[in-house]
């Protein structure tokens, strides 16, 4: 079992010559209030609505940027798993979030949980595959949850395993996946996962994650139409762990992480029924969706308190491209964290 908190904080301020739709929004609202009801809203009348306008006018003289930002939030994290069979296991984790300022603090319910259950089948007859069954449960925000049953085969035995590159794991999984809202609304996923991960010379390490290497999607909203799709993702991920300082019970390791992220459509079709891929201002449909890029250097401590018990924390930034637009490789900026907590193990 373990718990861990994540503090995440102010997201390095941009320009202030940019400004943002949702800023202009909000400006907008505070001059209809002045015009229309004055005393009520507290704006003291003729000269604090000419105040408002004038702020209205100076938000559209900015440049727009296509991220909002974000206020300093916390998680709480608690992750148990536990071997019920040789075989078998169950996995559970629920994340919270609470803001930390007068803006984002009120008591929002549990934003994710998730429950596992992996059965392991070992290798398939005389092959070196290795095979499992993975059957999940998982609410991601209250109009967000899925069931997911995924039949892992791993060829990682049969790929490369040498000075310079040694494979830990290399995943095929064809997958089915129900997901629902609060309404009518629901969506069934067909598709392949796929996970290759790598030990590279000089202690590198090496992730290409396909959430969904192929998927057919079919929508089905409230309306009756069904909306398909073929969509694919896929996060890249390099790694250099170094062991700073290692003595007795405590340790300190550094981890300099770079990732990758972007999904694509395999035809214009998904991207007219808006499912993968993404649609310009001019009309233009791209196969290619929004990407993520990140920086990620983090600084980790753990001390071995008992032979059960194992306390951490963790100190690091995100480097983020912010931009949510894939031709704008613009508003790059820090966010820092500290993460807190402890392990369990009986």
């Amino acid at each position: 079992v373990s718990v861990m908190t994540k503090t995440m904080g102010e997201i390095e301020n941009t320009n202030s010559k940019y400004t943002t739709k949702k800023a202009i929004a909000e400006a907008e609202k505070e001059v209809e209030k002045s015009l229309v009801k004055p005393n009520e809203t507290g704006l003291g009348g003729l000269g604090k609505a000419t105040e408002a306008i004038k702020n209205l006018e100076d938000l559209k003289s900015k440049k727009i940027r296509t991220w909002e930002g974000s206020d300093p939030k916390t998680r709480l994290e608690v992750k148990a798993s536990a071997n019920i069979t040789e075989n078998q296991n169950v996995e559970f984790r629920l994340r919270d979030w609470k803001g930390l300022t007068h803006r984002n603090n009120k008591n929002d319910k549990v934003d994710e949980y998730y429950l596992q259950h992996t059965y392991k089948f070992g290798k398939l007859g005389d092959s070196k595959v290795d095979f499992a069954v993975e059957s999940r449960f998982q609410v991601k925000n209250a109009n967000d949850k899925f069931i997911r049953e995924r039949f892992n085969f791993d060829f990682a035995e049969y790929l490369f395993s040498n000075d310079y590159v040694k494979t830990t794991a290399a995943v095929l999984a064809p997958e089915f996946k129900y997901a629902w809202t609060h309404s009518d609304n629901h969506t069934e996923t067909y598709g392949l996962y796929a996970d290759y991960q790598a030990d590279i010379i000089g202690g590198v390490t090496f992730e290409a994650e396909f959430e969904d290497l192929f998927a057919h999607s079919r929508k089905n909203v409230a309306n009756g139409k069904d909306l398909k799709g073929n969509k694919g993702d896929v996060e890249l991920t390099l790694n250099r762990p170094t062991t700073l300082y290692a003595a007795g019970k405590h340790k300190v390791v550094f981890e300099p992480k770079l990732v990758y992220a972007t999904s694509w459509a395999y035809d214009k079709k998904t991207v007219e029924n808006e499912i993968a891929g993404i649609e310009r201002e001019n009309g233009k449909k791209e196969k290619w969706g929004d990407y993520t890029a990140k920086f990620e250097p983090i600084l980790k401590y753990s001390y071995q308190a008992t032979e059960y018990v194992k306390l951490m924390a963790n100190a690091g930034a995100e480097y983020v491209n912010r931009n949510e637009e894939r031709h704008s490789a613009s508003h790059w900026r820090w966010q820092p964290y500290a993460e807190l907590g402890m392990r369990v193990n009986f």
